[in-house]
């Protein structure tokens, strides 16, 4: 299964990564006690070339180090997240997906003609099978769509071409979602900050 195949690339690779994490982290810390050293040294002792130069070299490898860290544990978090995905495809296979947090539970509405009786949101449901949204507005979109379906035949269309077209590229499409699967459970409703920006400017405008 690509999935699992994908899923052992991206646990190699973060063990991988994590090795050279760790070794960078050990030679972070040894350039930062021989620049503490020298800085020290020059101080001390007063301007020596031989220590002059230490110095330059021990904050410049220092500043290298930090950079080359820091992309790595970029790398080693993408992999990470990507391991995380490819968990829940292949969840979605064997059953699995039962256990998945977000059901959509809110979104359960008892007035609405289906969306309790046929578990189309909530524990169960086929909200909980399909999601792969990480945001708010697009778990508000995929729930809208399963409880308020657009039955344009032109938009039905469009959407089975864009699946489709989509469906060939697996990478592509767990690249996007793992663009906030990191953060997914800190992302909140941005209504606040939208009605606010149009406040400020509204308040501009009047100002003007």
């Amino acid at each position: 299964m690509v999935f699992e195949e994908r899923l052992s690339h991206y646990k190699k690779e973060s063990k991988s990564l994590t090795k050279t994490y760790n070794i960078l982290g050990i030679l972070r810390l040894i350039v930062f006690i021989l620049a503490a050293f020298f800085t020290y040294a020059v101080w001390k002792l007063g301007f020596n070339l031989i220590y002059g130069i230490c110095l330059a070299i021990s904050y410049v490898a220092f500043i290298i180090l930090v950079v080359y860290h820091k992309n790595i544990s970029d790398k080693l978090q993408y992999a990470k997240g990507m391991i995380g995905i490819n968990k829940n495809y292949i969840d979605r296979t064997n059953g699995k997906w039962v256990n998945f947090k977000d059901c959509g539970e809110e979104f359960i509405d008892r007035n609405h003609p289906y969306s309790f009786d046929l578990d189309i949101v909530g524990n169960k449901s086929l909200f909980q099978l399909i999601n792969t949204t990480n945001t708010f507005i697009g778990r508000e979109k995929l729930s809208k769509s399963l409880l308020n379906p657009d039955f344009n035949i032109e938009i039905i269309k469009k959407r089975q071409d864009a699946i489709k077209e989509l469906s060939s590229k697996l990478a592509f499409c767990q690249s996007i979602e793992n663009s906030a699967y990191r953060d997914r459970e800190k992302l909140q409703n941005p209504t606040f900050l939208f009605e606010y920006g149009n406040e400020k400017r509204k308040l501009l405008i009047k100002g003007l």
